[in-house]
């Protein structure tokens, strides 16, 4: 089939982008495939084709102003007489299913409970697929089975994957703006310093108060630590308010215009004793994933994606019940629960009490992270876009 991919460009190194590179790369051995997909202004002609490794290649198209590439979906859909159109977006950016004139299947995020207005949204679509089991579940309550799929993200184990005891010396000596002592208990978190769901400074409120009586703990937050209001959190300004710059550890430069290679970033979780983050919900949490693959295990609200990726070999904590969470910045009306803060202290006291616990979970954490290489995602792929195939081929006879 020709598939137009709708997404962040295959070269960058968000999420989305990093996603759309590792999928189309092998989707490109079956199907031929482009990426439709670019920033939020193009540069003219801005044509580039991205070779595999296997020599194979397919190319990124331009977008032009708007997010989720409505205004040249469907003339690239006509142009490269495309006969589906996927697109890796949230859904309130893909709303234009109908316009297209190709059948549309979406790809996306679901972080909290399903909404009316998400419904609205993606409802058009020719098919849906989550990429997570809690999103699957959402989706059976709005939609027959027949119109949803599940199809996980995945990750490299060869790349992200346990290091030796030498290598995690030298990671902690290079940390940025200072060393981390050898025998301190360092605390990662990485994600995206981006509108308020990761909750990065409720995540440094809890932590001044787990340093007050483990002042050998440091965090170190991979994230773009500067940011300007409404759009991110001036992270470092923040620490030193609450007093405990000194145990922050942080990038050099913003990661969001030179993120370090996968490789070194695999050993910065590898060095670390626990990954832990306080967000209000993950579409997926890639950055959990790489973790576990990692041999680091994880401590997580209990939301969203994080039961399904953290329970039995990681620290999964109670949200609130009397607490609700209402974002501004996301238009689907979704409503989000909160961790609380003595709960998540609790996990933390026993991830810091209990190294031969930490030890079992990180062993744990890379044997279920195995169930996640692409080698075992991608048949899924090639199974989901036959079945495609072969509904599109039916419809067309019976036109």
């Amino acid at each position: 089939m020709r598939i137009g991919w709708v997404s962040a460009p295959a070269y960058a190194r968000t999420g989305y982008g990093r996603i759309t590179n590792e999928i189309l790369s092998r989707l490109v051995e079956k199907h031929e495939v482009i990426n439709i997909g670019g920033g939020s202004e193009a540069i003219w002609g801005g044509k580039l084709n991205i070779a595999t490794e296997s020599g194979k290649q397919f190319t990124v198209l331009p977008t032009f102003g708007k997010l989720g590439g409505s205004d040249v979906v469907p003339h690239y859909a006509r142009r490269y007489n495309l006969d589906v159109v996927i697109t890796l977006w949230d859904s309130f950016v893909v709303g234009y299913s109908q316009i297209v004139g190709t059948p549309v299947i979406h790809y996306f995020p679901i972080d909290a409970p399903f909404t009316r207005q998400m419904y609205e949204y993606v409802a058009p679509a020719y098919r849906l697929v989550a990429y997570s089991k809690f999103g699957y579940t959402e989706l059976l309550k709005w939609f027959p089975p027949s119109k949803i799929s599940y199809i996980p993200h995945g990750i490299d184990t060869k790349v992200f994957k346990p290091c030796d005891e030498e290598t995690k010396r030298e990671v902690r000596a290079s940390l940025y703006p200072q060393p981390v002592p050898e025998d301190a208990f360092l605390i990662i978190f990485v994600g995206a310093n981006v509108g308020e769901r990761k909750q990065i400074p409720y995540l440094l409120l809890t932590f001044k108060k787990f340093l007050k009586k483990h002042p050998n703990s440091y965090l170190y937050l991979y994230t773009n630590v500067g940011g300007q209001y409404p759009q991110a959190y001036d992270l470092v300004p923040f620490a030193n308010e609450h007093g405990i710059l000194d145990h922050i550890r942080y990038p050099d430069f913003t990661p969001v215009l030179d993120p370090v290679e996968d490789e070194l970033l695999a050993q910065f979780y590898s060095a670390s004793d626990v990954f832990w983050t306080t967000t209000l919900g993950e579409g997926f949490g890639m950055g959990i994933l790489e973790s576990l693959a990692c041999g680091t295990p994880v401590i997580g609200p209990c939301c969203s994606t994080i039961p399904e990726l953290v329970e039995g070999h990681g620290w999964v904590v109670p949200t609130l019940s009397d607490y609700l969470f209402v974002p501004v910045w996301i238009p689907t009306q979704q409503i989000y629960p909160v961790v609380g803060m003595k709960s998540m202290l609790q996990a933390l006291e026993d991830a810091y009490n209990s190294p031969e616990k930490r030890a079992r979970y990180g062993r744990q954490s890379r044997e279920f992270a195995l169930n996640y290489d692409w080698i075992k995602i991608m048949p899924a792929w090639f199974k989901f876009l036959e079945t495609v195939e072969e509904e599109l081929n039916l419809l067309s006879r019976l036109k």
